[in-house]
C-alpha cells in the first residue's frame, strides 16, 4: 500500500478495501511502507500482512519466518522509530494527517490539470 492516507489522512478510510479482503477470508498478502510518506528511503520501514485461513497460517509463518532470517536477521530500525515517535504523538498525529490530506489534494489537483498517466494512476489509487 504506498501512498496510504495521503487521499484521506490518517483515517480508517485507507484501509476499507483490506478489511474487506480480510472480512470475506481472501486469501491476501498486504504490504505497507512508511518510506514514501516519511521520506525513509532505504529504511525497511512498514509492514506485511497475511490473510489466510487456520489451515495455511503455520505454514505461511515458517516460510516468511525462514525469508526473514535470510534476508533481514539485522534490519535498521532508525525508519521505524521515527514513524513510530511521529504516528505516537497526537500533536503530530494531528499534523501528519494535515500534511497527507494536502499531498492528496495537490495530487488530485495535478491530476485535473491532465499530467502523465502514471500521475493519474496515483490519484486514482487515492
Amino acid at each position: 500500500m504506498a501512498y496510504q492516507s495521503f487521499g484521506s489522512g490518517l483515517d480508517d478510510d485507507a484501509f476499507v478495501a483490506v478489511r474487506e479482503l480480510a472480512r470475506r477470508g481472501v486469501p491476501a498478502f498486504v504490504a505497507n511502507s512508511f518510506a514514501k510518506n516519511f521520506s525513509l528511503y532505504g529504511e525497511r520501514c512498514g509492514g506485511l500482512h497475511v490473510i489466510c485461513d487456520d489451515a495455511a497460517a503455520d505454514r505461511v509463518l515458517g516460510q516468511l519466518t525462514s525469508a526473514v532470517c535470510a534476508n533481514y536477521s539485522n534490519p535498521p530500525t532508525y525508519g521505524a522509530k521515527i514513524v513510530t515517535q511521529v504516528r505516537a504523538a497526537p500533536r503530530r498525529r494531528h499534523q501528519l494527517h494535515a500534511v497527507f490530506t494536502g499531498i492528496g489534494e495537490y495530487i488530485l489537483l495535478a491530476a485535473s490539470l491532465r499530467l502523465p498517466v502514471k500521475t493519474r494512476y496515483i490519484c486514482t489509487s487515492l
